[in-house]
């Protein structure tokens, strides 16, 4: 079994097991909505400019099979890993993450989510 030390590595190991499953068209990690490479994806989904710098841990893009919004469902999802810091002390607030979870809502998102996620060592 594979530790995960930080947020970079649980966010790339769920991208890699949910790219390709069944239930999502498409899974995107570590996404800069400011960047080049997002600009195609922006344009094909909404028009207007790119968003300020914004990095989204994960999107997934779920086909919406009753096409009630549109073809398919974006959920942007960030995520907040919480270890013990040198002092033995947790060093991130419960509210973390609260704030860049809600502005994914000012960028089209159908659905946001903030995953808090907790080291082993913590129990």
């Amino acid at each position: 079994m594979m530790l995960i030390d930080n947020e970079r590595q649980f966010v790339d190991s769920v991208a890699s097991v949910l790219q390709g499953h069944n239930s999502s068209k498409v899974v995107y990690s570590h996404v800069n909505l400011a960047t080049k490479g997002f600009e195609n994806v922006w344009r094909v989904w909404w028009s207007g400019e790119l968003p300020p710098k914004l990095e989204v841990d994960l999107i997934f893009a779920f086909e919406d099979i009753y096409r009630e919004i549109d073809e398919a469902l974006l959920v942007g999802v960030e995520v907040k890993y919480f270890k013990l810091d040198k002092r033995g002390r947790i060093a991130l607030n419960f509210y973390e993450g609260l704030q860049q979870a809600l502005a994914y809502t000012l960028f089209g998102f159908d659905g946001v989510s903030l995953w808090h996620v907790f080291h082993s060592d913590l129990s």
